[in-house]
């Protein structure tokens, strides 16, 4: 510890990531970073489904850029959708695992 500093640690403000201290802003960072993760492989999913039934069209996706701006458009919503109860079931189930075994 630096003596020539004018904040005590203990003092000083928490951080804008604690997640005792910002319970709501903990929960959506957490959820937009797990939605981030799954997006590739909903956008996967998505993509698997909307070839399985194109059929033999020799064109499937016309324009593919705007087929891609909105395929992971709606993984990424799919995603948050999915990640939101993963993320509030596993901070009630490390806030019981920490009630119950840490004392």
């Amino acid at each position: 510890m630096n003596p020539f500093t004018t904040d005590h640690p203990l003092a000083a403000q928490t951080s804008w990531s604690d997640a005792r201290e910002y319970q709501v802003r903990s929960v959506i960072f957490r959820t937009v970073a797990l939605a981030v993760i799954l997006t590739p492989l909903v956008l996967q999913r998505l993509y698997d489904y909307a070839v399985s039934d194109i059929g033999a069209e020799p064109n499937p996706f016309p324009q593919p850029w705007w087929a891609l701006f909105w395929g992971c458009l709606i993984a990424f919503v799919l995603s948050v959708v999915g990640a939101f109860p993963v993320v509030v079931a596993s901070r009630l189930i490390s806030r019981r695992w920490r009630k119950w075994y840490a004392a």
